[in-house]
């Protein structure tokens, strides 16, 4: 469990953490001569036999409001500490401001030097600070100077750490470095606050936004020695890898490879503090604190309001002027250009966001769908109430979702095609419409076979377009044969001059003497001319009329019974058999028995061996 100090400079929040661990955590020198915290200050406390207690105490100071900041990024519990003597101060809603929009919800309210003042101070004080957190929490007096009353608070964050379970590892690791530094003998360490997932010793991990690869030489975790660190944890990594110390600044992001990409534009919720003292306009540079880093950006308002007034809230857009890695779900504080004013927070829904378009009614109801608190939540608006599809990768890598984590996604009523993630309803919606297109065409054009794929493409989006014609196909409801897709049971309609043809070209085959007849014999008993012939033909295989047996010999299908009922016959129970064998079982000329048999292992009913042949698939035994 991790608790970070919040309150006014000098109200006695590094004393209270050295009574609680007996840690000092104003290492500085400057720090200890001016008794003032300048950075973030770490300390620990063993709690039962396998539990540690982790402080993070940060600068009172207006002055180092960014380094506070950087502190409270993924705590635990907020400790909101007050002197008596002053009472809550600028800083003490300034800090408690901050631990809100950071998504902080639980407060242990802390009322220091109460050796300085009256016992009707003390509670009344204590009545302010209640006040001002606005919900109920523990409420604690303390004297860092005698000790009354820090045992009370001891016991209580002994019996809170003893019953907290520890964060599951969901999600590829993260973790957002507050500071880095070298150890002689071990080589490069940082540090941070474990956001997301966990990290083993021996791990590759990617530091970002440089896009350098370090491995994990070594782990501790909440201050002892470790093989793993997990989310909620407060870790120090020792890497290896081809970078320097000085290039690793606060808010240097360690990531597991998977998590390689990075934004520059972001969709979020932005909620500006009711105490915020200036309208913030449409495209105004600001800063905004993402995990322990400060980035420039710019605020780009998406709803209709193009100024925001203290209080306001929106969906809005921020476009860094550097790429960040980050995730949806991550809080973040925005301040002033100057960074002089904390003016409000929010957080991350989209960060791989596109330049919004000019009717932004259908961008509105996507991310107010991302504002759902899990995944399936938001899957659920935007799949089946919207209708909506989404690119299954981008979404769970925007979410953070490991692959063994995705499974309840890819269940009904959701369904994954091509790359992406759609509703069932839709899906079939988009497949009947599709297949109405079709045979909507074929009534259009009742002379050709089919149509080429891309006519038929309306707005659906390609790889989407291409699943589903690939299910029409194997559904059996549609044919894609050379490039070209037709409807299951769609026969070619013949204009009179075909149908006249293909009559000459029908009485030909009853008056031939044999049942596959040669084509010079067909032309001669037909009357047709060479190039009439050609297409009478060619249309007839088409439709499936004729088989083309061999360069020059064709046969319908019904005259084909006997040959493959002989074919059976021979090759019953996997036997073989010859040309000779199946020359005498149905009385046909050799040369008429070879084409025959070449045909048959052409549509693969028969595959020859040598000089012998048996049945490969007695079902292609239709010809």
């Amino acid at each position: 469990m991790i608790v970070a100090t919040a309150g006014h400079v000098d109200h006695g929040k590094t004393s209270l953490i050295k009574q609680l661990t007996g840690v000092d955590t104003d290492r500085l020198e400057e720090e200890k001569r001016r008794g003032l915290s300048i950075n973030l200050g770490f300390a620990y406390r063993p709690v039962g036999a396998d539990k540690i207690l982790g402080f993070i105490d940060v600068p009172g100071h207006s002055r180092f409001i960014n380094t506070m900041i950087a502190g409270v990024g993924g705590i635990d519990i907020g400790l909101l500490v007050v002197a008596a003597d002053d009472g809550p101060m600028p800083q003490t809603r300034e800090h408690l401001d901050v631990l809100q929009l950071m998504g902080v919800r639980d407060y242990i309210l802390v009322v220091t030097k109460i050796d300085r003042v009256e016992a009707s101070r003390v509670r009344q004080v204590g009545e302010q600070l209640k006040a001002l957190l606005g919900r109920p929490a523990p409420l604690f007096a303390l004297s860092n100077t005698t000790g009354e009353g820090v045992v009370a608070l001891q016991q209580h964050l002994d019996t809170a750490a003893l019953k907290f379970e520890p964060r599951e590892g969901e999600g590829h690791f993260r973790l957002s470095v507050d500071r880095a530094f070298s150890i002689k003998g071990s080589g490069l360490v940082v540090t941070g606050t474990v956001s997301a997932g966990q990290v083993q010793v021996g791990d590759s991990l990617l530091l970002q936004p440089q896009g350098v690869v370090v491995r994990v030489r070594g782990i501790h975790a909440q201050d002892q020695s470790a093989v793993l660190g997990r989310r909620g944890q407060r870790c120090a990594l020792n890497i290896s890898g081809d970078i320097e110390r000085g290039a690793i600044g606060r808010g240097t992001m360690l990531v597991a490879p998977a998590l390689s990409e990075l934004s520059t534009r972001c969709a979020v919720r932005l909620q500006l503090l009711p105490s915020a003292p200036f309208q913030l306009k449409h495209l105004s540079p600001v800063k905004i604190h993402l995990g322990a880093g400060r980035f420039g950006a710019k605020l780009l308002c998406l709803e209709t309001e193009r100024s925001l007034g203290a209080g306001a809230s929106i969906l809005a857009q921020l476009l860094f002027d550097e790429p960040i890695s980050v995730c949806r779900g991550d809080r973040f504080i925005l301040r002033d250009d100057s960074e002089s004013i904390s003016l409000g927070g929010g957080m991350i829904l989209d960060p791989a966001a596109e330049k919004p378009p000019k009717n932004r009614s259908q961008l509105l109801q996507q991310l107010a769908a991302l504002e759902h608190d899990t995944p399936l939540e938001a899957l659920q608006q935007l799949l089946l109430e919207q209708g909506g599809l989404l690119d299954f990768e981008q979404f769970t890598r925007s979410w953070n979702i490991r692959g063994d984590e995705q499974q309840a996604m890819l269940e009904p009523p959701f369904l994954l095609r091509g790359p992406f993630i759609i509703g069932t309803q839709r899906w079939q919606a988009d497949k009947t419409q599709l297949l109405e297109r079709l045979q909507q065409w074929h009534r259009d054009n009742p002379l050709r076979e089919g149509v080429d794929p891309g006519e038929l493409h309306n707005t659906t989006e390609q790889a989407l377009y291409a699943a589903l014609i690939a299910e029409l196909v194997g559904d059996g409801q549609a044919l894609l044969r050379g490039g070209i897709l037709s409807a299951s049971g769609h026969r070619v309609a013949s204009s009179p001059q075909q149908q006249q043809q293909w009559s000459q070209l029908e009485k030909a085959f009853s008056l031939a003497e044999s049942s596959v007849p040669l084509r010079a014999e067909l032309q001669k008993l037909s009357a047709l001319s060479d190039k009439d012939l050609n297409n009478a033909l060619r249309a007839a295989v088409k439709r499936g009329d004729v088989r083309q047996i061999g360069v020059k010999r064709y046969a319908k299908p019904q005259a084909l019974l006997a040959y493959t009922d002989a074919v059976l016959q021979l090759g019953e129970s996997g036997a073989v058999f010859t040309v000779v064998q199946f020359k005498g079982a149905t009385g046909c000329s050799r040369n008429l028995a070879i084409e025959l048999l070449e045909y048959f292992d052409k549509i693969r009913f028969t595959q020859r061996r040598g000089n012998e042949r048996i049945i490969l698939d007695a079902k292609r035994a239709d010809g």
